[in-house]
């Protein structure tokens, strides 16, 4: 049954790089088309490092594609945010959001790859594997997503 999912995580990935394209082809001559785009190509790498952890892989292998659906994650909260504030032509009003947003991402970033933010891999009852998170970071990197 989890390579049911492993699948459809995949076809989710590539629907939303479709979208992308499509998204950028119409849109190319307006700041939201790039952006949009952008924000759809990291959902579909999201998608695809989700997908991994339907796999039974070692824990080595497991933890870099966690890092890797962590990362999309991180990276698609500015330019989805960017983008929807372009559509409603509001960037200028939120110039000071969108840069806040895209400064505190490379930090995240980094505390991510030096082993920070995930502690290492705990069993799901429907994944053969899921990551756990720092608890001393978990509210800090959740606040930003959330936002």
């Amino acid at each position: 049954m989890t390579l049911f999912y492993y699948y459809l995580a995949l076809i989710n990935a590539a629907v939303s790089l479709a979208v992308a394209g499509a998204v950028f082809v119409r849109n190319r001559y307006r700041a939201v088309g790039p952006l949009f785009g952008t924000a759809m190509v990291l959902l579909a790498l999201w998608m695809l490092g989700f997908a991994h952890y339907f796999l039974p892989l070692g824990r080595a292998e497991a933890m870099h594609w966690a890092k890797i659906t962590l990362s999309a994650s991180i990276l698609i909260h500015p330019f989805l945010f960017h983008s929807l504030c372009a559509l409603v032509e509001k960037m200028r009003r939120f110039r000071w959001w969108i840069t806040a947003f895209y400064a505190m991402a490379p930090v995240f970033l980094v505390l991510l790859w030096q082993g920070d933010l995930l502690t290492g891999l705990r069993p799901s009852p429907y994944m053969t594997h899921y990551v756990s998170y720092n608890r001393a970071w978990y509210p800090i990197l959740g606040g930003y997503i959330l936002l």
